[in-house]
């Protein structure tokens, strides 16, 4: 009976995460159960999609490379050198994944093992797009994956899988002679898929090698100021042809300058003028730090990580055109578009380095995000607590970027079954929001990592007993849904504020910098416009008391400062009240305005 009683009570608990899950974010849904017309106005809006050509002849087959060997007799100097095909063995498997559903897809993206595309490796590319649908797989169900792996790499997934090729690609950057270039030249020659003038039998005419390199940066409205200049036409000036107007009409035919200059009537000409407009408009290109990108040639890719210039090298070479390709995540999060997608940027394919600058739609809004995300898990914010890594055989943090503006949020429950921690809803915001809000949403997957007991009480508190997140009991700003609620927001409000003032305005030395929510860092916010996400946090901190700067008494009271931001995170343990967490600054740090600590905490429950 016991045993009984437990299991009641850890079913109740978790019923009541997943109904604050619901009553919070409409993406907790089952991806059977999404309609059909969802996910397509979600891919419409995502951005143009991979248009592929016909299939290519593999030239990295076993088979192919094989013919391609005993082309190579031909040649007197390797006509005795590697000349038995049995040289040629698989060394890499060409293999396609079948995720069924949502879950599975996540499993497969949890392999740090594998590099995976959503589209074939051996099709022409006609078209570069944001995304890619085979169009024998489902609207609801994930497209396949592609890979290549190697022989040695044991596959211990249960998701399903084909091998489409034995593979055998051999690694031409140890080869200290040309014997290998040549067997993947004759290969390509005899697979259709050699473009180049140069004579594969001059070796010294073969182009050198390379290594894919460039530096990557995103748009910020809010650092810094850009000029541009533009021409545009001014007027006509008319003169004398001096000639024969036929003459000079034919000449400015010829040097295609006619719209320059026009033969009207009496041997008069004329040519535009120009005049140029200088603009300057707020915000710049600043580079990402952390950003993966990868360099592909049929089945091998090289990766590289962009620096705090934004600058990458990738760790190998390639002697032809490669095709550049991001995805917006890193070992302890990702970045998804929808449940059936993790966000990227198909870049060009070429030879040579790969500079990109993002600007708009949906790629800024990827890239800003993954700024807030890289700098909470491996960048500078001052001690605080990282949000969750990634544990062998987990999955990584997913954050899905919806493309609406709403009310962001994070649900650990989610987890349980593979959907996103946190949907983030702040399409079409200016990037400090976007960036602001994805450190808020992070900064409560930390908290439950400073103490995931005292976390997981103030879930159950705010968002299922006594009162879920609708019932009137919350409205009682005294009611312990309610303290439970504020505790949690405040804080994240509290990091949120902290680590965009010290981003903007000391980082990138933005002057005049105010954060687009306009509440000048939660100043100006009155007690009753906002009883959960206070500002009782950064007024710990800051030594501005409100009330009395803006001699408004609809503020706060505020005459405690001098907290750290450690300090009020340390406190967080054991905290399972908004009191408690005042408690434990009282009796954990020596502060010399503590007395009034109690006063400043109750501008919310009174």
């Amino acid at each position: 009976m016991k045993h009984k009683n437990n299991f009641r009570l850890l079913y109740l608990i978790l019923i009541g995460i997943f109904i604050y899950s619901c009553q919070n974010d409409d993406d907790f849904i089952d991806s059977n159960q999404t309609p059909i017309s969802k996910i397509e106005d979600d891919t419409y809006k995502y951005g143009e999609k991979v248009i592929l050509g016909k299939k290519l002849k593999n030239p990295y087959s076993v088979e192919n490379m094989r013919i391609a060997l005993n082309n190579l007799k031909k040649y007197e100097k390797y006509s005795s050198k590697n000349n038995s095909s049995e040289k040629i063995t698989t060394t890499h498997y060409y293999v396609k994944f079948k995720p069924q559903n949502t879950d599975e897809l996540k499993l497969l993206e949890a392999d740090s093992t594998l590099i995976l595309y959503d589209y074939p490796l051996d099709y022409e590319i006609l078209q570069i797009g944001d995304y890619y649908h085979d169009p024998e797989v489902p609207i609801t169900q994930p497209t396949y994956q592609y890979a290549s792996i190697k022989v040695s790499q044991e596959l211990t997934t249960t998701v399903d899988y084909e091998v489409l090729s034995d593979l055998f690609i051999p690694d031409e950057e140890d080869v200290p002679d040309d014997f290998t270039s040549l067997l993947v030249d004759e290969s390509l020659k005899l697979t259709n898929n050699f473009k180049s003038d140069y004579n594969t039998e001059n070796i010294l005419s073969r182009p050198s090698k390379w290594r894919p390199a460039g530096t990557i940066r995103v748009w910020d409205d809010k650092i810094g100021s850009t000029t541009t200049t533009t021409r545009v036409f001014s007027h006509w000036e008319y003169y004398d042809c001096g000639g024969n107007g036929d003459d000079i009409l034919l000449i400015a035919q010829k040097t295609e300058q006619l719209e320059k200059v026009i033969k009207p009537i009496d041997n008069q000409c004329r040519r535009a003028v120009y005049r140029y407009i200088t603009t300057t408009t707020n915000g710049s290109y600043i580079p990402i730090k952390g950003v993966k990108v990868r360099a592909r040639r049929w089945f091998t890719t090289h990766t590289g990580i962009t620096n705090a210039q934004g600058y990458y090298s990738v760790d190998g070479r390639f002697r032809r055109a490669a095709n550049y390709k991001i995805k917006w995540k890193r070992h302890d999060f990702s970045i998804w578009w929808s449940y059936l997608s993790s966000a990227k940027y198909n870049g060009p394919k070429k030879r040579g380095d790969w500079n990109l600058n993002i600007k708009g739609g949906t790629q800024e809004y990827y890239a800003t995000i993954f700024r807030g995300a890289h700098l909470y898990y491996y960048g500078n914010v001052f001690g605080l607590t990282r949000p969750p890594s990634k544990q062998w055989g987990l999955r990584r943090l997913v954050i899905n970027a919806r493309q609406l503006n709403g009310e962001s949020n994070y649900v650990k429950a989610r987890r349980l079954i593979l959907a996103a921690d946190i949907t983030l809803k702040e399409w079409g915001s200016p990037t400090d929001r976007v960036f602001g809000v994805t450190i808020h949403e992070l900064a409560h997957a930390a908290h439950r990592e400073v103490d995931r007991s005292a976390y997981n009480s103030l879930v159950w508190k705010a968002y299922t007993s006594p009162c879920a997140p609708s019932a009137e009991s919350c409205d009682n700003p005294g009611s312990t849904g309610a303290n439970a609620r504020r505790l949690m927001e405040t804080w994240a409000s509290t990091v949120e504020h902290f680590i965009v003032k010290e981003r903007y305005e000391n980082f990138y030395n933005v002057q005049n910098f105010s954060y687009t929510d306009g509440s000048n860092y939660l100043q100006l916010q009155t007690i009753n416009q906002e009883n959960f996400y206070t500002s009782c946090g950064i007024d710990m901190m800051d030594d501005f008391n409100q009330r009395d700067e803006y001699n408004w008494n609809a503020l706060p009271i505020d005459r405690v400062d001098g907290y750290t931001i450690n300090q009020l995170e340390n406190a967080l343990n054991n905290a399972t009240t908004w009191n408690t967490w005042r408690g434990n600054l009282i009796n954990n740090e020596a502060n010399n305005t503590e007395q009034f600590l109690v006063e400043l905490f109750a501008n919310w429950t009174n």
